[in-house]
């Protein structure tokens, strides 16, 4: 087979980044800068495929992958244990009962070293998992490789591998990783490897595929779409040669990435690394080790709290200097982060949670928060409600150094009092499938310290570890258990992010004492601090020895967008504070909504009408006017609006108006609503408006009779849709203003204004000529221009009558005519006189045919009446009334005689 070999040098994954930080207590091997200036990994791509058919032949035995079988008796002192679930652990919080109390962990679901499951898809050493069982089964129970086993010899291949290159001199590097095709007939790919360093050629090692990737439902979920190794440690190597093959199916696309992590930070301050709380070593920043945050693609992920830790190693060189460690850490980052596709992981950052090296320094491991629950990729199916810890180095056949252990101890003695666990506990926890080897929804009950290969397989964190970890549980147990048991607890059961703020209640209390712990409530940075004393029965209820007086509601400003939410209850007697799990909530602000009325011009100003509310609040909302570009002026949405109120149930004080003063031409006029609390300011509307226009209108007519005058016409203002004033003058004196809002459907299809704005109306008059005028009354005002005028001339007809007799009888006088006015049909009144005096009024209301006859007026118009007088002679006359006003003609005087 044809060798192919092709080398690709990357550089990519670059960025500069100034951090403070500071240098960690007790690490004077090596100690790091206190504030880094990040330097930039150098990626090598290495596509590699074929077999160096020369090379063959040097090949040596094949080298084992490391012992991944645990020996049945160290499974059943581990206290894993595994069972189908009916359903995923919902975890404590998640409803409305409070979390089970005061113990933390739980009581194991099964007795210790109970219902292992099959490991029967294991490889060790090219073995596959059914031989490693049957030998550990007559070997009595004994693991297939025990530390300080040699490798298994084998002959030298017959059959050419599926890679097999010769000896690359390349760039240095101090960090490589290999990845490969996924194929459905790819199974057990193992890649030999020999590195070059200071010249010489290392013997062969072997590394596997690794079983580590993102839970299923996490935020970096999804299978991977190629088989890759972890990342493996090579300080200072400048050659490689890779072997790879596969017991099953041919390796095909294999890549390998060498990363060199650049010189380590230069430092440019001083300051102290973060120390922890419970006898916890300091722990080396990210800042501080040089962390290229450029990488980090992604926000954390949280859980709503932490049950367990996961211990690891790396499965590297043990070789490693110090000083070599800030350069390992960045060459894993670049590694973890680098696509897929590029023979990375394809990670948004690195892996584990912390990591600690032989002289045991604790590293900052993923970012989000270190006493925060940062879900991590370390433990495929388990990596929620964990955290990682991973040893830096190969522990299978060498014993991790005291520093190391300890330092593991103390920084899972630390999180444990962070989230309250005990070490002497067990969990449950539900597996999420995926890279496990529990099936997605099996209940698994792991110590609350456990390894890798608990829940994997592989033989993650090496066998001398694993041996460790009892010692390293025990020790926890010194450390934390005792603070553990004496710090508060609770939990949180809803967030609600509206509003422009974040909502979270729960409860929290302190072992034994009934008496109220604060809260303190984290969202984006932003804190609020209260007491946890609303009344909770359920709470009281479920932990007697507390009370009920736990409950908590905080309410945190937010503004629009993605925040981390993170809650704290605060330590009052000897234990620590704990965090009750962090989530990432969205707050959405509701935007105002509204609408633009109409917009109406003057001749000096611009009047907007409208409503407006926002979703996030019952108080009226501002409404910003802007004209030609430039904020004029702020309304309050607070008018009656039934009708809003009815349409959005909203309540009725939401409508707005007002007006704003300008010059007269064309102006843009535009409104915005102002979000409450905070957030965008929608635009309402814009309108272009001319301002200035005058009213218009036509006099159709002007009438008289006897006694008024009387006008008609139409008139509207283009300002308003509203009907406008007429003002009528007679003789230059205001007398009348008349609504134009008559109906006008002729004006309204000549001039599209609708047709209500006709008008009509009369005014008295006395007889004679008059000048009529009429003014258009400008809205809502401006001058008011003159509609026009006319001279008419007022005629009042005199009444005319007869009179038909005159009587004198003993001591009265009675007359008798007829009488009537052309200016009415009514009957008119007819005044009787006595020697000069007014002695009554009589009405011309007397049906005389004769009249109606003659003069066409209707028939009742006669009058008679009889008025006393003493004895003697006497003058009689008679007067007309004019109707409506005028001179009242007589008609005649006479004399009689009284007996």
């Amino acid at each position: 087979m044809p060798t192919l070999v092709r080398l690709l040098t990357i550089t990519s994954l670059s960025a500069s980044l100034a951090v403070a930080s500071g240098v960690p207590a007790g690490a004077s091997a090596g100690a790091l800068p206190a504030d880094v200036a990040v330097s930039t990994p150098q990626v090598q791509e290495l596509d590699l495929s074929g077999v160096d058919v020369e090379e063959l032949r040097e090949l040596p035995p094949q080298a084992p992958l490391p012992a991944e079988d645990v020996a049945p008796e160290a499974l059943a002192s581990s206290g894993v244990s595994g069972q189908p679930a009916a359903e995923p652990d919902a975890g404590p919080g998640t409803g409305a009962e409070p979390d089970a109390g005061p113990g933390a962990g739980g009581e194991p679901s099964a007795e210790p070293g109970a219902d292992q499951p099959e490991e029967d898809a294991r490889r060790s050493g090219g073995r596959s998992a059914t031989d490693a069982a049957t030998d550990a089964a007559t070997d009595g129970a004994t693991p297939s490789a025990t530390p300080g086993d040699a490798p298994v010899a084998a002959a030298v291949p017959t059959t050419p591998p599926a890679v097999l290159t010769p000896e690359l001199e390349v760039e240095p590097f101090s960090v490589f990783g290999v990845s490969w095709d996924v194929t459905d007939d790819l199974e057990d790919v193992v890649v030999r490897y020999r590195l070059r360093s200071d010249g010489r050629w290392s013997d062969w090692e072997a590394v596997g595929a690794s079983d580590v990737a993102p839970d299923a439902d996490g935020a970096e979920g999804g299978a991977p779409s190629r088989g890759a190794s972890d990342a493996v440690v090579a300080p200072d190597a400048d050659g490689i040669q890779v072997w790879a093959d596969a017991e099953r199916g041919t390796v095909a696309g294999l890549k390998v990435v060498l990363i060199d992590p650049g010189p380590d930070p230069a430092a440019n301050a001083t300051g102290a690394a973060l120390r922890t709380a419970v006898a916890a070593p300091g722990i080396v920043t990210r800042a501080q080790w040089g962390a290229d945050e450029s990488l980090v693609t992604c926000s954390p992920d949280y859980s709503r709290d932490v049950r367990a830790a996961a211990v690891h190693h790396t499965a590297s060189s043990n070789s490693y200097s110090a000083a070599d460690v800030p350069g390992i850490l960045r060459g894993i980052l670049a590694y973890h982060t680098r696509p897929e596709s590029g023979g990375g992981r394809g990670w948004c950052d690195i892996g584990y949670n912390f990591l600690v090296d032989k002289w045991g320094r604790v590293f900052e491991g993923r970012s989000g928060g270190m006493d925060r629950p940062v879900v991590g990729v370390h433990t495929g199916g388990f990596n929620s409600r964990t955290f990682g810890v991973a040893a830096i180095g190969e522990y299978g056949s060498t014993t991790a150094p005291v520093a190391m252990t300890e330092a593991i101890s103390q920084v899972i003695a630390w999180k444990f009092a962070v989230h309250r666990i005990s070490a002497s506990a067990s969990v449950t926890l539900v597996s999420g499938g995926g890279a496990s080897k529990y099936p997605a929804g099996t209940a698994v009950t792991f110590p609350t310290v456990f390894g890798h290969r608990d829940a994997q397989y592989t033989s993650c964190p090496g066998q001398t570890l694993y041996a460790a970890l009892g010692a390293i549980r025990n020790r926890v147990a010194v450390l934390a258990d005792g603070t553990v048991a004496a710090s508060p607890f609770g939990s949180w059961d809803s967030v609600d992010a509206r509003g422009g703020a974040v909502t979270v209640s729960g409860w929290a209390a302190e072992p034994g004492s009934t008496a109220p712990v604060s809260v303190r409530v984290d969202v984006g940075g932003t804190t609020r601090t209260v007491v946890a004393d609303l009344h909770r029965p359920d709470v009281g209820a479920a932990h007697p020895g507390e009370g009920p007086l736990h409950g908590f509601r905080v309410r945190v400003p937010a503004p629009n967008g993605r925040h981390a939410v993170c809650v704290t209850a605060l330590n009052v007697g000897p234990g620590h504070d704990v965090n009750l799990g962090c989530t990432w909530s969205q707050v959405q602000n509701a935007t105002p909504v509204g609408s633009l009325d109409a917009v109406t011009t003057t001749a000096t100003a611009v009047a907007v009408r409208g409503w407006a509310f926002d979703p996030d609040t019952s108080d009226p909302v501002r409404v910003h006017v802007y004209l030609d570009g430039a904020p004029v002026r702020s309304i309050t949405a607070d008018g009656s609006r039934p009708d809003v109120a009815q349409a959005f149930g909203v309540g009725p004080n939401h409508g707005f108006a007002g007006s704003v003063r300008t010059t007269p031409g064309v102006h843009q006029v535009c409104l915005y609503l102002i979000n409450v609390p905070e957030g965008h300011n929608p635009q309402l509307a814009c309108r272009t408006v001319q301002v200035g226009h005058p009213p218009v209108g036509a006099l159709d007519a002007v009438v008289t009779t006897p006694s008024t005058i009387g006008v008609r016409g139409w008139a509207f203002d283009r300002d308003t849709t509203d009907p406008v004033r007429v003002h009528v003058y007679v003789d230059g004196s205001p007398v009348r203003s008349l609504r134009a809002d008559g109906s006008r459907p002729d004006v309204a299809r000549a001039h599209g204004v609708g047709e209500r704005h006709g008008f009509s109306g009369t005014v008295p008059a006395t007889a004679g000529r008059h000048e009529v005028c009429l003014y258009l009354i400008d809205v809502p005002t401006g001058p008011n221009p003159l509609l026009g005028c006319r001279t008419v001339t007022v005629r009042n007809a005199p009444p005319v009558g007869a009179w038909d007799a005159l009587e004198g009888t003993a001591g009265d006088v009675s007359v008798r005519g007829w009488g009537f006015d052309p200016d009415t049909t009514a009957p008119i009144r007819v005044h009787v006189y006595v020697d000069g005096s007014p002695v009554r009024s009589l009405t011309a209301d007397r049906s005389r045919p004769d009249v109606a006859r003659v003069h066409g007026v209707g028939d009742r118009h006669g009058f008679s009446g009889t008025v006393a007088a003493p004895p003697g002679r006497h003058e009689v006359c008679l007067y007309l009334i004019d109707v409506p006003g005028g001179p009242n003609p007589s008609l005649g005087c006479r004399v009689t005689t009284v007996g």
